[in-house]
Formats: structure tokens, sequence, C-alpha cells
């Protein structure tokens, strides 16, 4: 069960990163934000969530990216340095 729960999470920070970078009428889009949650969700998954966070990359300046990238460090940081669907995972 716990394993099917931690996928769970990979696909809720996959699909935050997808609305973020589509935006619409209730969040709006965030070309920072959208990549750092599909950080978050390869680094659990690589091969899987990694090429919709290439795909992403290829749209962002480089700026973009390092914030991304930051941002995401941040919060694996503030998890204890375990991937963030690990961290949720353990404080339910």
């Amino acid at each position: 069960m716990g394993r099917f729960r931690l996928q769970g999470m990979q696909d809720a920070q996959y699909l935050l990163g997808k609305a973020y970078l589509q935006g619409g009428e209730t969040l709006p889009r965030d070309p920072v934000q959208g990549p750092m949650w599909l950080q978050l969700a390869a680094h659990e998954n690589e091969l899987f969530y990694g090429s919709e966070l290439q795909a992403a990359e290829r749209q962002m300046t480089a700026d973009q990216i390092a914030r991304a990238k930051a941002l995401a460090a941040e919060w694996q940081a503030r998890s204890g340095g375990e991937p963030a669907s690990t961290a949720v995972a353990r404080a339910r």
C-alpha cells in the first residue's frame, strides 16, 4: 500500500506542475512553479516524469530553470533531504 501512496504523491506533483505550466481560470500560469513540481516528481521517477521536465525546460529561460531547481532543492531540504512524496507520506 505504501508504494501506491508514494506513486499517488508523484502523480499529484506531476499534475500540479502541469497545471502551473498551462495555467487556467483559478490557477495562474507560472513557468517556474510548474517545472519545480515536475522536478520533484522526476526526482523519484526520472524515466517517467523526466521527459515532461525536459519538455518544460526547453520553453524556459536559463534564469527560470535555475529558479525552479533552487525551489525544488529548497523543498527537499525542508523535508530533511528526502523526496517530497516520502516526507509527505511519512508525516501522515
